[in-house]
C-alpha cells in the first residue's frame, strides 16, 4: 500500500469539504503549489491535499510521474502538432492498465485520509492536471460511492473502453483545457467532452482561447466556483 508524501493546504481550518489534487507527469507538488495556495484562498473552508508520487520522472531525476509516457510513446506523437487526432488519441488508449493502477493507489491514500478527517465521499473532490488529471478521472470514477466532483484540467479521457469497464460511479465532471495546448492535444478535449456525455455524465465545460499547457487563475476560479456550487 502506497503512503505517498503529501501536502495541505487549509488544515487548520474549519473545512467542510475536501479537494485531492493530483500533479502532472514529470512534476512534482511544488508545480502545483503556487495554484493551490491560490484556489485554497478563495476556498477557505476546503481543505486541499496534494499527493506527490513515489516514482522519479524518466525526463527529470528531480521531478516524479505517475506513470511512463515513454513506454507508450517514445517519439512523442501526442506532443506534435502535426500530429493527427486519431494518432494522438491511439497513444493515450495505450495508458488505461497503468492509470487503473495508479487510481488505485491513490483511492487507497484517499482512504486513509477518510479514516483520519472523517471525510465522506459525498463532500469529496478529486481533480489533477494533466496526467493527473486523467488519473483523477480514474481515481473518482472507479470509486464504490460517487464523490461530489472530479475536475480535469488540461487532460483526456485515455482508453475509454478500457475505463468503460471499471466504471463504478458517476461525479459531476468539471473538464477544462486550454485551446492552444500541444502537450495534452486540445484536440482531444471534445472527444473527452462527448464520451462523458454519453456515458450519461453531467459535465461542466471550460476553455480557455489562447491558453497553452497550464493551470491559470482563471482556471482556478472556474475550480473554485464548481466546488462552492456542488
Amino acid at each position: 500500500m502506497s503512503h505517498f508524501n503529501d501536502k495541505y493546504y487549509n488544515k487548520n481550518n474549519a473545512f467542510d469539504k475536501v479537494f485531492v489534487y493530483i500533479h502532472g507527469y514529470n512534476g512534482c507538488i511544488d508545480d502545483v503549489d503556487s495554484s493551490m495556495r491560490f484556489l485554497a484562498e478563495q476556498l477557505p473552508n476546503v481543505m486541499i491535499v496534494t499527493p506527490e508520487s513515489d516514482v522519479i520522472s524518466e525526463k527529470n531525476s528531480s521531478k516524479k510521474q505517475w506513470f511512463s509516457f515513454f513506454d507508450i510513446d517514445p517519439l512523442s506523437i501526442r506532443r506534435n502538432k502535426d500530429s493527427s487526432y486519431d494518432d494522438i488519441l491511439s497513444i493515450y488508449n495505450l495508458a488505461g492498465q497503468s492509470l487503473y493502477d495508479n487510481a488505485v493507489k491513490i483511492n487507497n491514500y484517499i482512504n486513509r485520509l477518510q479514516i483520519t478527517y472523517n471525510i465522506k465521499d459525498e463532500n469529496l473532490y478529486i481533480g489533477g492536471f494533466s496526467q493527473g488529471a486523467m488519473l483523477a478521472l480514474y481515481t473518482a470514477l472507479i470509486r464504490e460511492n460517487k464523490v461530489a466532483g472530479c475536475v480535469v484540467n488540461s487532460g483526456v479521457v485515455a482508453s475509454a473502453s478500457f475505463l468503460t469497464d471499471k466504471i463504478k460511479s458517476k461525479p459531476l465532471v468539471l473538464l477544462t483545457h486550454g485551446d492552444a495546448d500541444f502537450v495534452v492535444s486540445y484536440k482531444t478535449h471534445k472527444y473527452s467532452q462527448e464520451w462523458l456525455q454519453q456515458e450519461a455524465f453531467d459535465v461542466k465545460n471550460f476553455v480557455m482561447p489562447d491558453v497553452g499547457h497550464s493551470l491559470t487563475i482563471d482556471t482556478m476560479l472556474e475550480v473554485a466556483k464548481f466546488i462552492k456550487n456542488s
